[in-house]
């Protein structure tokens, strides 16, 4: 079965789970132990906020320039809506004062010189730190949770997503996260041109050709036993997608010049900007290789559908170029909050280090004239709100051959007279994990075995 990314996972399963609702969620605080911090929305209910209000923790929202009553945040059914309550400075949308508007996931709401955002929050959910992936959003989360699933597989993944989102940092953490003791390698598909492909991946022997001095080995020796990462796979020619798809079917190499095959242990994932689908619909990419690479998708969303992310992550690359943290005026925060940042994660790295080589003191990052021009250029296209529906939230996909029944795995052991490699290659797993679930359903393997 192939999986279609742009579904979320309780849709592959087969019912919509609501457990995610709507909340804000504190982004930007003169005061870091406020960070993060959410408030949910119950539908019928006006949440009224101001100074000295108990929706937050206490004083998170005791601003000298915030109203007692500054305004309200309203969800009726599938609308939500924002109302000043004449506040003595003014409630601001996406960096423009308002009286009242209708609200959207992704909307930041300021308030004094606090900033809100109009965030998806699931009541079951703990946020956990990561050391390598920055940010504070479920999606964020719920990716980390599918790497923590699909490390354990035996199994192809493909990463998709825009260009700048991080998908070479997400091919690293799986490969960490899977405990292969040999090494990632890297092929840049979409530089690798039809001459080279069979030198490059396969490597070659000694006489092969009139400059093969010595032989070499190819990038798939180089990560046997872990993991060959196909960057940009997308963009391959196609004579390198047939190199691939063979590599991916047989999981052998043969080197140029060589008379034999060697089997290689090697995890594959492959990483991708590209509609792949379209372009298999278009005949521009192969569809049994798009079988094979479609498997287990991580899809990784774009900065602007997880705002969440954007000031956590603007934070540390200012504290890596600075050397010390640096804190941002808050009109800058909701600058970097509302713009929509085209070119992502490595777009805002770009802006927060050049924002800190021009700054002359040590104090506040403030707003410079060159961002605004900038921002103009990509300025944020506010879309009408719409229904509140957790099907429109960000979700990962994960294919469920990672779950069996008893029934099945009693099946498939008996058929293969209990040989867990056998069935392990068959589920797609590992063997351990197939050790641990007849654990788990305390299947008798002797008696298999008969």
């Amino acid at each position: 079965m192939i999986y279609d990314p742009t579904r979320t996972a309780s849709e592959h399963d087969g019912a919509v789970q609501k457990t995610v609702g709507l909340g804000l969620m504190i982004a930007h605080h003169a005061t870091d132990k406020f960070l993060g911090s959410t408030c949910p929305l119950t539908p019928g209910e006006s949440l009224v906020l101001g100074r000295g209000g108990g929706h937050f923790p206490p004083t998170a929202l005791d601003d000298d320039r915030v109203s007692r009553r500054h305004t309200t945040v309203t969800l009726d059914k599938t609308q939500l809506r924002l109302q000043d309550l004449d506040s003595r400075n003014g409630t601001f949308l996406n960096g423009r004062r308002v009286e009242s508007a209708a609200l959207k996931l992704g909307d930041v709401i300021g308030i004094g010189k606090v900033l809100l955002l109009v965030s998806p929050i699931d009541p079951k959910h703990n946020h956990v730190g990561h050391p390598n992936l920055l940010g504070r959003s479920l999606a964020l989360s719920r990716t980390l949770a599918l790497i923590g699933r699909v490390a354990e597989l035996d199994v192809t993944v493909l990463v998709l997503g825009e260009s700048g989102v991080g998908k070479e940092l997400i091919a690293k953490e799986i490969h960490a996260a899977s405990g292969r003791s040999g090494k990632l390698v890297a092929v840049n598909c979409a530089a690798m041109s039809d001459g080279v492909i069979s030198s490059e991946l396969f490597g070659h022997v000694r006489g092969a050709f009139s400059s093969a001095d010595a032989p070499r080995a190819g990038l798939v020796e180089e990560a046997r036993a872990g993991t060959l990462l196909l960057d940009e796979i997308g963009d391959a020619s196609s004579s390198l997608q047939a190199s691939l798809l063979r590599l991916l079917q047989e999981r052998e190499t043969r080197p140029v010049g060589a008379d034999q095959t060697v089997k290689v242990d090697i995890r594959f994932v492959a990483a991708t900007n590209r509609p792949l689908a379209q372009d298999v619909r278009d005949g521009r990419f192969r569809e049994d290789l798009y079988a094979r690479l479609t498997r287990c998708v991580v899809p990784i969303p774009p900065l602007r559908e997880r705002r969440e992310d954007i000031l956590p992550l603007a934070r540390h690359f200012a504290e890596k170029v600075a050397g010390t943290g640096r804190p941002f005026h808050h009109r800058l925060a909701s600058a970097l909050l509302c713009h929509d940042w085209p070119g992502n994660v490595r777009s805002l790295q770009s802006t927060i280090e050049r924002l800190v080589h021009d700054s002359g003191s040590p104090g506040p990052l403030s707003v410079p004239g060159w961002l605004d021009e900038e921002f103009s250029q990509h300025a944020r296209h506010s879309a009408p709100a719409s229904g509140i529906d957790d099907t429109t939230l960000p979700e990962v996909a994960v294919r469920p051959r990672a779950r069996i029944s008893a029934r099945d795995l009693r099946r498939l052991l008996r058929e293969h007279g209990g040989n867990i490699t056998a069935v392990a290659g068959v589920l797609e797993v590992t063997r351990n994990t197939v050790y641990r679930w007849i654990k788990k359903f305390e299947i008798n393997l002797d008696a298999l075995r008969d």
